[in-house]
């Protein structure tokens, strides 16, 4: 992290692939519209995964560190914040309050509904209702962090 060689959108990309690539790696197992979008569905559900968890270090306190919002207020903030963010990482009350400066809880909110958006539009290619079904677990903890409904979700799923 000190030497900055990614930025804060880099690091949601990397922490998505090491989350996916498990899942991958059964792209070759399946055929036609289900090997086409495997592997967007995977990017798609491990980048929502990589969201909530930087969400949940937020509500937790913890590892705020190296968080994805230090990240970004490193390459987004103001350069004084930058520099006293960078001379006193060590100090969580400081994090904290360059965090809410920043409204970096809203910023992740926003990403994860993004996402989370284009894992349901993406879904919908699926053409199976039975697999939506199925599937919808898997969406509850984005939309519940994002504060989006079941009932609408499910309506947008089809």
């Amino acid at each position: 992290m000190k030497q900055m060689k990614l930025n804060a959108e880099e690091y949601i990309h990397y922490g998505a692939e090491l989350k996916s690539g498990l899942f991958l790696s059964f792209t070759g197992f399946m055929s036609g519209l289900y090997e086409r979008l495997w592997p967007e569905l995977v990017e798609r559900f491990s980048r929502c995964e990589v969201l909530l968890q930087e969400l949940r270090k937020l509500d937790e306190k913890t590892s705020l560190d190296s968080s994805w919002g230090v990240w970004h207020i490193l390459h987004e903030g103001a350069e004084e914040d930058r520099r006293i963010l960078a001379d006193r990482r060590e100090d969580p009350n400081l994090i904290v309050s360059m965090l809410n400066k920043y409204d970096i809880a809203e910023k992740l909110g926003g990403l994860l509904r993004q996402s989370t958006g284009q894992l349901q539009t993406l879904l919908q290619k699926l053409q199976s209702d039975k697999l939506l079904r199925e599937l919808q677990p898997l969406l509850e903890p984005f939309l519940q962090a994002t504060g989006q409904q079941r009932a609408t979700a499910l309506k947008e799923l089809g």
